[in-house]
Order: C-alpha cells, then sequence, then structure tokens
C-alpha cells in the first residue's frame, strides 16, 4: 500500500499486478485513479508494480518478486528501493528502478519467499523476514 502525500488516497496492488486507488476517507475506490494520479509523489511506495519500479521484472529476475519498499531517505540524488523475491534473495536498486537491465545489490539468506522487506529509520539497514524459515534478517549496506 502506497500513501499520498496529502494522504487522501491510497494506492494499492490487486492481484495479476493491477494497482488499485482509494479515497483515504470514503473508502470508495478512485476509477480513474491510474490516470489521475499517475505523476504523483508517494509518501510510502512498496507495490511491485508501476511506472517506477519496472526495472525490478528486467533481465536476471528469474523468480517471481514478492515485496518491495522504497526509503524514506536518499542517498545522492536517488532514494533505495529493497526487493524480496520467491527465492529468498534480496535486491537493492536505485529508486526509480526503470531500466531493464538495471544493476542491483544481491544477497541470498532466507531458505524461500522473502514476506516482507522494510528499511530501517537509519539509512544503512534493511529488514527482511521469510516465510518457509521464519527468520528475520537484518542487513547492513553502505
Amino acid at each position: 500500500m502506497c500513501i499520498r502525500d496529502s494522504s487522501s488516497v491510497v494506492r494499492s496492488e490487486a492481484g495479476e499486478g493491477e494497482l488499485m486507488y482509494w479515497n483515504a476517507e470514503s473508502g470508495e475506490e478512485v476509477k480513474a485513479g491510474a490516470k489521475e494520479y499517475r505523476d504523483e509523489a508517494w509518501v510510502t511506495s512498496n507495490c511491485t508494480v508501476g511506472w517506477s519500479v519496472q526495472g525490478i521484472w528486467g533481465k536476471g529476475s528469474n523468480a517471481g518478486i514478492s515485496v518491495c519498499d522504497r526509503s524514506s531517505f536518499s542517498i545522492g540524488e536517488y532514494q533505495l528501493l529493497a526487493v524480496g523475491d520467491s527465492l529468498g534473495i534480496v535486491r537493492l536498486y536505485r529508486y526509480p528502478c526503470v531500466d531493464k537491465k538495471a544493476k542491483a545489490i544481491e544477497r541470498q539468506g532466507h531458505a524461500s519467499q522473502i514476506t516482507n522487506v522494510k528499511f530501517g529509520t537509519e539509512s544503512k539497514y534493511v529488514f527482511s523476514t521469510g516465510g518457509e524459515d521464519r527468520c528475520v534478517f537484518q542487513w547492513k549496506f553502505e
């Protein structure tokens, strides 16, 4: 789920990679949301589909992408995007990630699908949770 700057609209991901938009006050779906909010600045961003994350589905992505999380901080001119997949691999990309040939820092630790990834409040940690292994990993990057 992604929250817009004004907190009046929420974006979520449905099955089959469909983005849906909702009025946060009424709970009603915004049918024209994809067109109306395509250039919005989102406070949070963890949808695995959309223009700004299309590069995570590029070459070398052999497993299904399970989850992602965009950092709330910047390193230089970029934010970061942490991605977890069905093989237990965590990848770190520059955000936005629009190039299908985008390079990533890649690490494996989980025995199976990653169920969540989140950036810590400090800019040097990513946390991931595994499904089958029921582990929580803390990844440090520099």
